[in-house]
């Protein structure tokens, strides 16, 4: 991922920044680093970038995912989300070793959500020797 498309990202999710929306997820998720961004606003900056950057493709969505996830921001983990869910078809191809550092960044309902929609779930719905690994989240 280069520099420049993640500083595109930071700096287009600061500006998007609202401190009634980020008051509201502290109180939700205390303890979560969160900037203050609307999910439309976030999918409407993902939108953007895809419009403004189509050489990024499912690739560079997936490594933004990773990295964000060794560190995450709730707005940058559902960016990463977002980017990524475009690729329905890339994403069932993951490894779920991949998957899973992406769910261990996870510190919310929301996010968990939203994962769950974008990734696993449509892996395992198109791999059903997945569901095994689903299951084991559950304990």
């Amino acid at each position: 991922m280069d520099r420049s498309t993640i500083q595109w990202i930071n700096s287009g999710l600061e500006a998007l920044a609202d401190p009634d929306v980020r008051a509201s997820a502290e109180r939700a998720v205390p303890g979560a680093v969160v900037l203050g961004v609307s999910v439309p606003k976030i999918r409407a900056l993902v939108k953007e970038l895809r419009a403004s950057r189509p050489q990024l493709g499912f690739e560079e969505a997936a490594a933004y995912l990773d990295a964000v996830s060794e560190a995450p921001v709730r707005e940058t983990l559902l960016f990463g989300i977002f980017w990524t869910g475009f690729y329905k078809k890339a994403v069932t191809t993951l490894p779920w070793s991949r998957v899973d550092a992406w769910i261990d960044a996870v510190t919310d309902w929301e996010s968990c959500d939203q994962l769950a929609n974008a990734t696993s779930g449509p892996m395992v719905h198109s791999r059903p020797d997945l569901e095994p690994n689903l299951l084991k989240l559950t304990e």
